[in-house]
Parts: structure tokens; sequence; C-alpha cells
């Protein structure tokens, strides 16, 4: 049993996309169901703790990236 390998958490989870603003890696730091696709899309929120900038995706099961938008 210790030798088995972990099942992805999905959604692209892992991921840790640059900082739109000061180009540092961020992390994701909210996971929420999006709201006109619950079970098929996820809205994730990355937070840079360079430069305190935050940024919303939604991507699809396999974690592509649906849509993106900047906020403060």
């Amino acid at each position: 049993m210790l030798n088995q390998l972990r099942k992805p958490q999905g959604f692209g989870a892992g991921d840790r996309p640059r900082c739109l603003n000061c180009g540092e890696p961020t992390s994701l730091t909210r996971r929420a169901p999006a709201a006109e696709h619950a079970l098929e899309y996820e809205e994730q929120t990355f937070t840079c703790f360079g430069c305190e900038r935050q940024f919303r995706r939604v991507v699809d099961a396999r974690g592509k990236r649906v849509r993106v938008s900047a906020f403060s």
C-alpha cells in the first residue's frame, strides 16, 4: 500500500502560473465550482505573495483554461 500512487487532484490544481503583474509564481488560494456549470468547471483564485495581486481563472476538469480575469 505504501508504494501506491496518489490520484491527481484534477482541474489543474497543481499549477503555479506566473503573476500577471510581476512574473513571480503564484499560489492557488481558493477553489470553487463555477456557477454556470458546477460539475464541469471550477473557478480558481491564485495569489502572488510578492506583489499581493490576485487573479481568477475558470478551468475544465482537465485543467484547460476557459477564461481569466484580474482583480486587486
